[in-house]
């Protein structure tokens, strides 16, 4: 699901609202409800994929996410978080980086974090190397000319932007703010 829901905060508005309207049905695994969010999905993914075969600019979309989230992976060497879940995780961190940007109203964040909590999915997370996640987000393939994450960051349920300035210190406040106390 939380592919899914990324696929609503990036560039589907409507199919988000179609997730909370119908949660209940989707966690029950209502077969027509099931149905139409991945079709949905795969629809949307499909459009950008075929718009940008080699990953040159939209597609990379696509991340979001799966910055932090891979690092989350690597830093846990693998066993700690399924990748859903980790890319739940990584989203609750790009969220707060955007708001922390001035990129997202909180509220937005706020509901994008709900609906994820609501699938089972984490947007916290107990005590984690930083260093090693940070160490993990520099080897990722996301890295641009000027050794920098590229960071998908959400501006609106629907609609995200490729910011490639974020530093260093905005990656680990974010982490820290998204920690579990």
């Amino acid at each position: 699901l939380a592919e899914v829901i990324k696929h609503g905060v990036i560039m589907d508005k409507e199919l988000f609202y179609y997730v909370e309207d119908n949660l209940e049905e989707i966690l029950c695994v209502d077969p027509q409800s099931v149905e139409q969010i991945v079709a949905r999905s795969c629809k949307d993914k499909a459009t950008i994929v075929e718009q940008d075969e080699k990953e040159q600019n939209l597609r990379a979309i696509l991340n979001y996410g799966h910055t932090v989230g891979h690092g989350i992976e690597s830093a846990t060497n693998y066993n700690v978080y399924r990748h859903g879940e980790a890319v739940s995780i990584g989203m609750a961190v790009a969220g707060r980086i955007a708001v922390n940007m001035g990129i997202l109203k909180q509220d937005i964040a706020d509901r994008q974090n709900r609906l994820l909590e609501k699938c089972g999915l984490p947007v916290t997370f107990p005590d984690i190397d930083i260093d090693a996640v940070m160490n993990a987000i520099q080897l990722d393939k996301k890295i641009n000319d000027s050794g920098r994450p590229r960071f998908v960051l959400a501006k609106d349920i629907g609609e995200a932007i490729i910011v490639e300035n974020v530093s260093d210190e905005q990656i680990r406040r974010a982490i820290m703010e998204m920690k579990k106390t």
